[in-house]
């Protein structure tokens, strides 16, 4: 039963669809990328590092969601975790999501969100806001956030009515 709805979800999906049917696209979570870029758990950090190498020559295909994506973007940059720079969050993760057999949706705005994030002093989910936005021509946003002032090419707007609060 199971089998007959993948491949009946890789007719109907464009990402699964180029999917061959001899390869099982197979989901891959934070946990696995966290440890092949941290190197953390050594046994699992090479097993996971050979996967991904895997996946770069494509022997084998997966997927992932893009909250797996920010979870590990957020866990690298964490005070609580690995401490990390911007800049090298972006050095670890951008060949990752370059990866030939790794299948998400526009790539390129992730790495459109790496430039954006590196360019402002605002946060990775402000950058994605901003590369999402500038896909699809939107240049006003509603934030109280004023991280976004510091975009050149984004207007802020606090919604109207709302009351000043005292600092």
């Amino acid at each position: 039963m199971m089998r007959r709805y993948a491949r009946s979800l890789r007719k109907e999906s464009p990402l699964l669809s180029s999917v061959g049917v001899s390869m099982t696209l197979r989901f891959i979570d934070a946990n696995i990328i966290l440890r092949a870029l941290t190197k953390s758990e050594p046994a699992q950090a090479a097993a996971s590092q050979a996967l991904l190498l895997r996946v770069e020559s494509g022997e084998e295909k997966v997927t992932t969601s893009p909250l797996v994506l920010f979870e590990v973007i957020f866990t690298l940059q964490s005070a609580r975790s690995y401490k990390l720079p911007k800049e090298r969050v972006v050095e670890l993760v951008s060949p990752l999501i370059e990866l030939r057999g790794l299948q998400i949706p526009n790539k390129q705005l992730w790495m459109d969100a790496f430039t954006a994030w590196l360019e402002y002093p605002i946060d990775f989910t402000d950058a994605y806001n901003v590369a999402y936005m500038r896909s699809v021509g939107i240049s006003d946003i509603y934030a109280w956030d004023r991280g976004y002032d510091h975009v050149k090419d984004i207007v802020r707007s606090e919604p109207p009515g709302a009351r000043k609060e005292a600092a």
